[in-house]
């Protein structure tokens, strides 16, 4: 049996953990921590490692540096038997987040990578064009492809993470999808704006590319 090829477009990070009773007050004041530790992130990152599981052959389009964190998130991925493009950053990305309790979080982005210049574009669309579906995670980057992902044949997954219906940076994201994974955390309606996201994500796609695939979910959800 051939393994289903997938590629990710997305964040790769290192983390700090800090775990706490309660999120902080906004005010000056003092916090001992209950626990902390340093661990690999980045939703693309954790993408990866379980499609790789699962059996998936994964191309995985993310940036990281030359410094330690990126040496380690490089070795993880090549362990898990991932082909990886990296876009070379100057940086890591970095994130420290505070855990609460009750499972909320705090989340610093310590550091960011820019949009890189296009130099492993072709490399990128080779994969894209011989993938079975292509998983587009919010970063600057995948921005930065979004306009080519429309020539693709594959399925487009998108996860919009904390979606609140209105965010611009996520419109190019869902404009492009056949499938859309958001969390409810900032939504009053979920039901309804996961509809209206569907809804506007299917009209794009049967505009700019009539013959491509609808996720049979999507149009069970939109003939609802």
């Amino acid at each position: 049996m051939i393994s289903p090829h997938v590629v990710i477009s997305g964040p790769c990070a290192w983390n700090s953990l800090l775990f706490v009773p309660a999120l902080p007050q906004p005010e000056p004041h003092m916090i001992v921590v209950d626990d902390f530790y340093d661990t690999f992130g980045g939703t693309s990152l954790g993408k990866c490692m379980n499609l790789s599981e699962l059996g998936c052959d994964v191309t995985i389009v993310t940036q990281f540096g030359s410094d330690e964190m990126g040496h380690m998130i490089c070795d993880l991925l090549t362990h898990v038997g991932a082909t990886v493009i990296n876009c070379e950053s100057r940086m890591t990305e970095r994130h420290t987040n505070i855990m609460a309790a009750d499972g909320q979080r705090l989340s610093f982005y310590l550091t960011s990578p820019p949009p890189s210049s296009g130099q492993r574009d072709d490399e990128i669309l080779q994969a894209m064009s011989t993938a079975d579906a292509i998983v587009m995670d919010l970063s600057a980057e995948s921005a930065r492809l979004l306009p080519a992902i429309r020539t693709m044949s594959a399925p487009v997954w998108v996860d919009l993470h904390d979606y609140d219906g209105r965010a611009q940076f996520h419109e190019p994201f869902l404009e492009a999808a056949d499938v859309v994974v958001m969390s409810a955390d900032k939504l009053d309606d979920p039901v309804s704006t996961m509809h209206d996201a569907l809804t506007k994500a299917s009209l794009h796609t049967h505009q700019t590319l009539r013959s491509r695939h609808i996720h049979p979910v999507v149009d069970a959800i939109l003939a609802s």
